[in-house]
């Protein structure tokens, strides 16, 4: 018969209302849990903690009367506390309604958020409620709630204690090693219980021995080898400052002679500077005179140009007025080539005249005309 209820939250959410999206929040799934009976609930409890969000929670008031109120004496873990001893009468279980809304508030303000103070509390106070279960567990629910120890059945002669202390051994929970050791401590030193435990289990004084010399309860050799650790660190810090001391002497050295140097820098930098500008000045100068030569030149050269087009344009005439002469040169080359061959043609024919006998019969009136033209005269 279901004697407590839980329903499923409906969502994780921010102090502003708003969805919580951080997939990494211990909240944001710790709540979305399959349904489970009391036995597998009392199992995950155990190796796992609280599961169960308290604000949806509904408990029969008989409940209270068979298992007891809230403790006081806890802070962090009074609800698990409360479904602890209520799982080892009654069943839970999980609507599938989901009807609340729980609410993840800033700064680490919920009552068992992570912070110092609560991780430390929530330690003893974890501790405390494994202790239920060696008050709460017998024969006849032992093996329902932690089922891969049955091979430590024994029937009535099972020893609960010892196999929750075996339970507590094999966990990696160093505070189910601290209820482990006070489980055996106690068993050892009950009589009945230690040769019942010998005798059944093969478990005496050394396996003891042994145990507690294997389980770093208080991670003392941790500490002693974090300890080790930090003197060999703070050997170095002491070196390193050391070496820190000497670097900064070194370093006041070296900026005294940085700042020496800067400021032979700065002074060389402000010579150059004035010489730069000097020399600006006195390259703008002759980059003006060089640009007005520049343009005097070039419209020397733009007039020589139009001077030699026209002389080109002259040189051009006159090579027509030479061409044309050339070929009246040889217009007359040509007449003194003809005169010559008549010439030529005219002194044969006077020579064969003169040689002919009627040039020799006509010489005297050719004398006589000469020389009547010589009277005349």
């Amino acid at each position: 018969m279901a004697l407590i209820r839980q329903s499923l939250i409906d969502s994780i959410i921010e102090e502003s209302g708003k969805p919580m999206v951080d997939e990494n929040n211990f909240y944001f799934k710790v709540f979305s849990q399959p349904k489970r009976n009391r036995f597998e609930w009392l199992n995950y409890f155990f190796a796992h903690g609280n599961a169960l969000c308290h604000p949806s929670v509904l408990i029969k008031k008989q409940c209270y009367f068979d298992c007891g109120q809230y403790r006081g004496m806890l802070a962090q873990l009074p609800d698990l506390d409360m479904w602890i001893r209520l799982c080892f009468k009654y069943e839970i279980h999980v609507l599938e309604d989901r009807l609340v809304r729980f609410r993840i508030l800033s700064n680490e303000q919920n009552t068992s958020a992570s912070r110092c103070d609560s991780r430390i509390r929530h330690n003893y106070e974890y501790y405390k409620l494994l202790q239920q279960y060696d008050n709460f567990l017998n024969h006849e629910n032992i093996f329902k709630i932690f089922p891969d120890y049955s091979a430590y059945d024994r029937g009535i002669k099972t020893d609960t204690g010892y196999v929750l202390a075996k339970m507590c051994l094999d966990s990696n929970l160093f505070l189910a090693w601290v209820l482990a050791f006070d489980i055996l401590f106690d068993i050892l030193n009950n009589p009945k219980r230690k040769d019942n435990v010998e005798k059944i289990y093969g478990f005496n004084f050394k396996d003891f021995i042994l145990y507690t010399g294997e389980k770093d309860l208080f991670s003392s050799e941790e500490i002693l080898g974090l300890r080790n650790i930090i003197d060999q660190n703070n050997f170095q810090i002491n070196s390193l400052n050391k070496n820190i001391v000497k670097l900064d002497e070194r370093i006041n050295k070296d900026t005294a002679t940085i700042i020496f140097q800067e400021k032979q820098y700065n002074e060389n930098i402000t010579k150059l500077q004035e010489r730069i500008n000097k020399d600006t000045a006195t390259i703008i100068l002759q980059e003006n005179q060089y640009n007005e030569n520049i343009n005097m030149y070039a419209a020397e050269i733009a007039a020589k140009d139009i001077k030699l087009k026209d002389t080109e344009a002259q040189i051009s005439l006159l090579n027509q007025d030479i061409n044309r002469q050339m070929h009246e040169i040889n217009l007359l080359k040509e007449d003194i080539t003809n005169l010559k061959q008549q010439l030529i043609i005219s002194e044969k024919a006077l020579t064969d005249m003169a040689t002919s006998i009627s040039w020799k019969v006509t010489k005297p009136l050719r004398d006589m005309r000469k020389n009547i033209k010589n009277v005349d005269k």
